[in-house]
C-alpha cells in the first residue's frame, strides 16, 4: 500500500489516507517527486506545488520547499503563488462566461464597449475599429506587448485603470488580425471590456462567475489579499533581492492562486465546462478557446501543441520572480500544474508533460477521439504560417546625418520597484546589461539588435516614420522623441 503525506490529496480521501498500490502504478509518486526535487535544486527553487488531476477530480497535491528563503515555513497544496500569464486562461474563460450572458459578442469591435478608446498604427487609419475580443484573446489585435505605464519593468505600479489608459499611446506592431504577437495589453483591455459591461470590477466579476462556482476559495486577483495572505510564497529572481508583489496586468497577469484551486479549473476544462454538475459554461463557448485562428500553436487563452500525436492545452507563466505551467489533455481526461517561487528558466512545462506521460503509461490511459468536435491539431495546420514579419512602415531607411544621436548601447532601465542584490549592483556598475538594444550605423541605413546577456539578436533595418520615432523590421516601435527613449514601451538607459 502507498501513503500519501500529510499535504497530499486524493480525491474522495482524506489527506494521509491509504491509497491502493494500483492507483499509482509502480511507483509513480516516488518517480514524479524525486523529478520535482531534483528540479527544484537544480535552479535552486526554494518551493514548488505541483497537482494532477483527472475528471474524476484531483489525484495529487503536494507542495515542496518553503516558501520563501526567509520563510521556512513548508508549501503546501493551500499555499498562494503568483501565477503570471496563467491568467490568461482565466482571463479567456471570464469572457467567454460574459458572452454566455449576452454581454459581450466576440466579434463585435471592442469600442463598441469601449468608446474612448484608440490606439496608433502606422498601417491603417483608426485600427480601433477593426479590433475584436476574439483577436484579443487570440494575440492577433496587431497589439504591442506592454505599454510605457506598468510594465515587466517600470514600477511601483499604477492603478490598472492607469496601466490601461496607457495603452492608447502604443503603436500596433502589424495591421489587425493578420499576425500573431503575444501581448498582454490585450488581455488587459479584454478585462476592461468585460468590467465595464458587467458593471463591476474585473476581479470581481470572476470572483462571482467563475472562482466561487468552482470552489477556488483561496484565489484571487487582488494584490491586497495576496499580500495580506497567511500562506502564501515569496518570489525569487537572480540579481534581485526585492521583487514587486502587486501585478499591474488586470487580465494578463495578475492572479494569485494556489495548486489545488487551479487544479479546480482544469477539471472545468476537462469536464468541458460543468462544475458541481451543472453547465457552468457551454461546451460551445469553451471549445472556442480551443479553435485556433491566426497561429497553429494557440487558441483564446490556451497553446495548442502536438505533443508525440497527443493533444496538449497549456499555458505558462514567468516573470517578478515566479513561474508557473498549467497543462491539460482533454481527450486523455487528465492534466498537471506546477507552480515555482522562482523566476530560474527551469522547464516547467516540460516537467508537467512528463508527469502527465507517466500517469497515462501508468494508468493505461487512451485518448477519446469523440470528446471533441473537430481537431485543434488539423484547424492549425490550414492556417498560413508564412513569413512572421509584418509590412514595413512607411518613412526613411536612408541613413541620416542626423541620426548620429540615436546610435550606441542602451539597457532597459528598472523601476523602483526592483531592489539589486549588491553583486547585480556591481555587474551593472562593470558594463554587464542582461538585455540590451543596440542602434548602429550600418552601411546606408540605421540599424538594431537586442541582446540577451552574451547572446545577440539579428540585426534589423530601422525605418523612421515621424522624426525620431523608428519602427523595426518586426514592427516594435524605438521612440526618440522625448527622454527617456523607449523600445516596446520599455524605458532606455544609456
Amino acid at each position: 500500500m502507498l501513503r500519501l503525506p500529510l499535504q497530499a490529496l486524493f480525491f474522495g480521501l482524506l489527506a494521509g489516507q491509504q491509497l491502493h498500490a494500483t492507483a499509482m502504478q509502480d511507483g509513480f509518486l516516488a518517480r514524479q517527486r524525486g523529478a520535482i526535487e531534483n528540479l527544484r535544486k537544480r535552479h535552486r527553487i526554494p518551493g514548488m506545488a505541483v497537482a494532477l488531476v483527472t475528471r474524476e477530480g484531483t489525484v495529487w497535491c503536494q507542495g515542496f520547499g518553503r516558501r520563501s528563503l526567509r520563510d521556512r515555513r513548508p508549501v503546501g497544496p493551500g499555499t498562494l503563488f503568483s501565477v503570471q500569464s496563467v491568467s490568461k486562461p482565466i482571463t479567456a474563460a471570464a469572457v467567454m462566461l460574459a458572452a454566455q450572458e449576452g454581454l459581450v459578442e466576440l466579434d463585435a469591435p471592442i469600442t463598441r464597449y469601449l468608446p474612448n478608446f484608440s490606439v496608433n498604427s502606422c498601417f491603417e487609419r483608426r485600427p480601433e475599429s477593426r479590433i475584436t475580443l476574439r483577436l484579443l484573446l487570440a494575440h492577433a489585435a496587431g497589439l504591442t506587448h506592454e505599454p510605457t505605464i506598468g510594465n515587466n519593468f517600470a514600477c511601483p505600479f499604477p492603478s490598472s485603470e492607469v496601466h490601461n489608459r496607457s495603452i492608447r499611446d502604443t503603436w500596433l506592431n502589424s495591421p489587425v488580425g493578420t499576425r500573431y504577437s503575444y501581448s498582454n495589453n490585450g488581455y488587459d483591455l479584454a478585462a476592461e471590456v468585460v468590467a465595464k459591461v458587467s458593471g463591476r470590477p474585473f476581479s470581481e466579476y470572476v470572483r462571482r462567475r467563475l472562482f466561487l462556482p468552482l470552489g477556488m476559495e483561496s484565489t484571487t486577483l487582488d494584490p491586497a489579499v495576496f499580500i495580506e495572505c497567511g500562506d502564501r510564497a515569496v518570489g525569487h529572481a537572480f540579481g534581485m533581492d526585492r521583487l514587486p508583489e502587486a501585478m499591474p496586468f488586470p487580465g494578463a497577469g495578475s492572479l494569485y492562486a494556489t495548486a489545488e484551486d487551479l487544479a479546480r479549473f482544469v477539471h472545468f476544462h476537462l469536464y468541458f465546462g460543468k462544475a458541481g454538475g451543472r453547465q457552468l459554461l457551454k461546451k460551445v463557448h469553451l471549445l472556442d478557446m480551443y479553435r485556433p485562428i491566426i497561429t497553429p500553436g494557440y487558441g483564446l487563452g490556451a497553446a495548442i501543441i502536438d505533443h508525440d500525436g497527443k493533444l496538449v492545452l497549456n499555458h505558462n507563466g514567468a516573470g517578478f520572480g515566479w513561474q508557473a505551467s498549467m497543462t491539460w489533455l482533454p481527450r486523455h481526461g487528465i492534466g498537471c500544474i506546477l507552480l515555482a517561487n522562482k523566476q530560474a528558466g527551469a522547464d516547467l512545462y516540460g516537467l508537467t508533460v512528463s508527469i502527465l506521460d507517466d500517469w497515462i503509461a501508468s494508468a493505461g490511459i487512451s485518448p477519446d477521439t469523440t470528446l471533441l468536435p473537430f481537431d485543434p491539431i488539423a484547424v492549425g495546420r490550414t492556417l498560413n504560417t508564412a513569413d512572421p514579419k509584418p509590412p514595413r512602415c512607411p518613412g526613411d531607411t536612408l541613413f541620416r546625418e542626423g541620426w548620429k544621436q540615436y546610435e550606441g548601447v542602451y539597457r532597459l532601465g528598472f523601476g523602483p520597484g526592483f531592489k539589486f542584490a549588491r553583486y547585480a549592483i556591481l555587474a551593472r556598475w562593470f558594463g554587464y546589461r542582461a538585455a540590451q538594444v543596440e542602434v548602429r550605423r550600418r552601411g546606408a541605413e540605421l540599424s538594431f539588435r537586442l541582446s540577451y546577456g552574451n547572446g545577440y539578436g539579428d540585426w534589423q533595418q530601422l525605418t523612421e516614420h515621424q522624426p525620431g520615432l523608428f519602427f523595426t523590421e518586426y514592427g516594435e516601435a524605438l521612440d526618440h522623441r522625448s527622454a527617456p527613449p523607449t523600445y516596446r514601451n520599455l524605458q532606455l538607459e544609456r
